[in-house]
């Protein structure tokens, strides 16, 4: 869930880019929001990650899954998606129609 809302107030904040310096600047802003959530998140699942004693030991490879899909998943959020959506729309210029039209269709 964090993974995704994250990566929700991330699209919703490049949207609303005007042009590259615009999106680096937009990108920026999210990254303390979503590094504290992701610290938090992990922080919090570190006592089961490390420290697993009794019928515990039965969830901490969950812990684990949870912990490392969650730092993989910021990094995709932090550098991966603000890379695809300036190269999707040239670098915070319109898609073209055609090309629009093809990606909504393939989602």
């Amino acid at each position: 869930g964090v993974v995704i809302n994250d990566g929700i107030v991330m699209m919703d904040f490049l949207r609303r880019a005007r042009g590259r310096e615009d999106l680096i600047r937009r990108a920026t802003m999210r990254l303390r929001p979503v590094i504290v959530t992701t610290v938090t998140t992990i922080i919090g699942l570190a006592g089961l990650i490390f420290f697993a004693t009794g019928y515990s030991v039965i969830m901490q490879p969950l812990a684990v899954s949870l912990g490392f899909g969650l730092a993989w998943g910021t990094v995709l959020n932090l550098f991966y998606l603000p890379l695809a959506f300036a190269l999707l729309t040239k670098t915070g210029r319109r898609i073209k129609a055609p090309v629009r039209e093809a990606v909504t269709n393939t989602l």
